[in-house]
């Protein structure tokens, strides 16, 4: 019976205490059925969090995002060179969003 439980690999060092050989025979069924829930559920929450996107990677977000780029973008197509101003008045560079 010792050499089929050392054979496994599992039991390396503990055929020699006969004691520490059966504490692990005892509890070595526990161990391992802890140790795989815990394995389940650390891949459960992993996948999860795989799952789970950021509040900005929503469709409607990124076409906000597009269209406020867009609005922008014309505004700075407009207006010239604001560094070119010799106004001393504040130059608002958007529309509404601002």
């Amino acid at each position: 019976m010792l050499m089929n439980v050392k054979s496994e690999g599992d039991a390396v060092g503990t055929v020699q205490s006969s004691d520490a050989l059966r504490c692990w025979m005892v509890a070595g069924p526990q161990i391992m059925r802890i140790t795989m829930e815990f394995k389940t559920f650390i891949e459960s929450k992993r996948k999860k969090l795989q799952e789970t996107h950021h509040h900005e990677q929503t469709k409607s977000t990124q076409a906000t995002f597009a269209q406020q780029i867009r609005i922008l973008t014309e505004v700075i197509e407009q207006m010239e060179n604001p560094f070119l101003e010799e106004s001393t008045d504040l130059l608002r560079r958007c529309k509404g969003y601002c």
